[in-house]
C-alpha cells in the first residue's frame, strides 16, 4: 500500500490498518467519501 508496487490495497491491508486504529471495517467503510462514489471498471 505504501510501496508503490500496487495502486490498489487488498482487504487484509485495510483489515489491519482499521484494527491499529480500532475501528470495524464498517466503519471504515460507513462514511460520506464511499456513499457517492462513481464506479469504475
Amino acid at each position: 500500500m505504501l510501496n508503490n508496487k500496487s495502486e490498489y490495497c487488498s482487504v487484509r491491508t485495510l483489515q489491519k490498518v482499521c484494527q491499529g486504529l480500532g475501528i470495524t471495517l464498517f466503519d471504515f467503510f460507513n462514511d460520506e467519501a464511499f456513499k457517492n462514489l462513481d464506479i469504475e471498471d
